[in-house]
């Protein structure tokens, strides 16, 4: 279904929604030119986002069901590369720096308060969580010298020799290290390396901090923190539990969010997707996140699968995932 012939037909149909129909599509126009045409899996793709918009639309069953989905569109939480650019400036001015001085013990009066500050943040090892935290975009925006080695944990828990990694820290006489990463849904991936390099650095002063964060995952990540006596945890942006969709309806919920959860369970049918195990991907992401959150790099997959699954032939995604595996 084509969005402008969409438009027409409703608002020719007429009725109280026409005019807003109207200055919803305007408003989708905006964020289509400022944000949407940033998703990078289907940069390269054609068609551009208006051609996967309409054919998102398509997936319902009438005018009026389209109708619903539209007036979800604009209730996205994308993120996009400008926003980044922001959040990682927020983690250094508003997170590292303050803990910076809280740990080296600088207060505001210290005549040498900037250099020490900038001595503190040279000697803290920064490193992604998993590959999908980019790290040298962070370490560019900020202007943070940094060292020459920033591998991401998910990757060394996995593969990496810790003596190695051990020798590396005392060679260049690291002193902290800070956890990047640029989303958080439920904690899983991000919770197992906190407890992998609290238990090799007990020495060292660690800080993790994810830019964007669910709620539940949040918890989860103060919780593993809470069992080890060097880790801080602090995100750059936390999405309440109110713009979480949920199995259940909550009283504090959002319009939107209510009208999402309906959406989810009206199309479960056509997305037909695997459900195997609690780990498996759900109608409302995995393990039933139920976030409505899209990156400029990627779509989450604790997003809500209405809007990112592609692995039906009877569904077209609006922001289709690229995702680690074929699994």
């Amino acid at each position: 279904m084509n969005l402008e012939s969409l438009i027409r037909e409703l608002v020719d149909s007429g009725g109280d929604s026409a005019l807003g129909l109207t200055e919803e599509r305007d408003f989708i126009g905006f964020l289509k030119v400022h944000l949407y045409d940033q998703f990078e899996p289907t940069a390269f793709e054609g068609g551009g986002f208006y051609e996967r918009l309409g054919k998102w639309l398509g997936n319902t069953e009438s005018a009026k069901e389209a109708r619903r989905f539209l007036f979800l569109i604009s209730k996205i939480f994308f993120v996009g590369r400008e926003e980044f650019k922001t959040l990682y400036r927020c983690a250094l001015n508003e997170i590292l720096i303050p803990w910076i001085m809280d740990v080296e013990k600088v207060g505001v009066e210290d005549p040498r308060l900037m250099q020490k500050v900038q001595q503190g943040l040279d000697s803290t090892w920064f490193c992604p969580i998993t590959d999908s935290m980019r790290i040298n975009s962070f370490i560019h925006v900020n202007r943070l010298r940094g060292f020459e080695f920033r591998p991401d944990w998910r990757s060394i828990r996995k593969f990496g020799d810790m003596n190695i990694v051990k020798e590396f820290v005392d060679r260049e006489n690291i002193k902290r290290i800070v956890l990047l990463e640029d989303f958080v849904g439920t904690g899983t991936q991000a919770k197992k390396s906190i407890s992998h390099i609290a238990d090799n650095f007990p020495d060292l002063d660690i800080m993790v901090i994810p830019l964007v964060c669910c709620s539940e995952g949040e918890g989860v990540l103060l919780e593993e923190a809470g069992k080890k006596d060097n880790v801080s945890v602090r995100p750059v942006i936390c999405i309440p539990a109110s713009e979480i969709v949920s199995s259940i309806e909550n009283e504090n919920d959002l319009e939107h969010v209510g009208e999402l959860r309906a959406l989810s369970d009206q199309y479960s049918s056509l997305l037909e997707l695997p459900f195997q195990s609690v780990k498996d991907l759900g109608m409302l992401g995995f393990r039933n996140t139920g976030a409505n959150v899209v990156l400029f790099s990627n779509c989450p997959n604790n997003t809500l699968a209405i809007m990112h699954y592609d692995g039906s032939d009877s569904w077209e995604p609006l922001f289709p995932r690229n995702s680690r595996s074929n699994k």
